[in-house]
């Protein structure tokens, strides 16, 4: 299966619009990755991937905690408010469409119906893959 992409107009706190990307891979059926340019505390690239629920609880009411909050805007229902803590003392606030998350969400959906993410996962590859990466570090 192919990837699902959107590309939507993002605005960041300051008032300035850039050019952000969610992308579903069913390969790895239960994240969304979120890339926008010029949006992070210091104009960097800011690259995220999080719980593809994230977005549609986000939707109605808050969503998540720690690193990714994803919640209807305060003031406007036309928008959500995506905040992303890639670190101590950083924070990144962006806000999309809501219609178009809402649409990108449905097409995934359509790709891998909610609860059956499992049935994508190699959870035995997955264990391998992290014990190996773990043993990597400890070598080094």
């Amino acid at each position: 299966m192919k990837a699902k992409t959107c590309v939507l107009d993002v605005w960041t706190e300051a008032h300035q619009r850039v050019t952000g990307v969610l992308r579903y891979k069913p390969q790895d059926p239960y994240a969304v990755h979120f890339s926008f340019r010029g949006a992070g505390p210091e104009g960097e690239t800011v690259l995220y991937r999080f719980a593809r629920h994230l977005l549609v609880e986000g939707l109605d009411q808050v969503a998540g905690e720690c690193d990714v909050l994803v919640a209807p805007h305060p003031e406007d229902p036309d928008w959500l408010t995506i905040t992303l803590r890639p670190g101590p003392g950083k924070r990144t606030v962006v806000y999309v469409p809501s219609r178009r998350v809402e649409k990108f969400i449905t097409s995934t959906y359509d790709m891998v119906p909610m609860g059956r993410e499992h049935e994508l996962v190699d959870v035995d590859k997955a264990v391998d893959e992290a014990l190996a990466q773990i043993f990597r570090q400890v070598a080094t």
